[in-house]
C-alpha cells in the first residue's frame, strides 16, 4: 500500500513509470500465493480454477475412464505439486480438489455414488 502522505498524482506517475499495479495481499509468487497471517481457503482460489479451468475444457464424455486417469495424473496433479512443495494450503482446499478431479474421474453424475479406486491418494 502506499503511504498514506503521498499524493495520488505521485502514485499514479510512480505506476506509470514503473509499470506496476498496486495489489492486496495475497500477492503470487511463482504460483504461490504470498500472505502476512492466517491461511485463508480463499488465497488458493487461482489453483482451484486452474484445475478447474483445465477440466472445464476436456470433453470426458469423449474419453475412456484410462484417458481421464491418464489426464489426472499428468496435467491436474503437475498444476499442484509446486504449489503442495512450496506451501501446505488448508485441507479444506486439498479435499475440494480431489472432489473435483474424482467427480471429472468417473463423471458428472451426481445421483449415483462414485466408485473410488484410490488413484487421488487417501481421503
Amino acid at each position: 500500500m502506499a503511504p498514506e502522505n503521498t499524493p495520488v498524482h505521485i502514485i499514479q506517475l510512480i505506476k506509470e513509470i514503473t509499470g506496476f499495479i498496486q495489489k492486496g495481499s495475497p500477492i503470487t509468487y511463482l504460483g504461490c500465493p504470498l500472505y502476512i497471517g492466517r491461511q485463508r481457503i480463499i488465497y488458493y482460489s487461482d489453483l482451484v480454477a486452474k484445475v478447474m479451468k483445465k477440466i472445464s475444457g476436456w470433453q470426458s464424455k469423449i474419453l475412456s475412464v484410462g484417458g481421464r486417469a491418464t489426464l489426472i495424473k499428468h496435467v491436474l496433479q503437475s498444476i499442484s505439486i509446486h504449489n503442495m512443495a512450496a506451501i501446505s494450503p488448508p485441507k479444506t482446499t486439498i479435499q475440494y480438489m480431489k472432489r473435483v478431479i474424482a467427480d471429472f474421474l468417473w463423471g458428472w453424475d451426481k445421483e449415483k455414488k462414485k466408485i473410488s479406486l484410490g488413484i487421488l491418494g487417501n481421503s
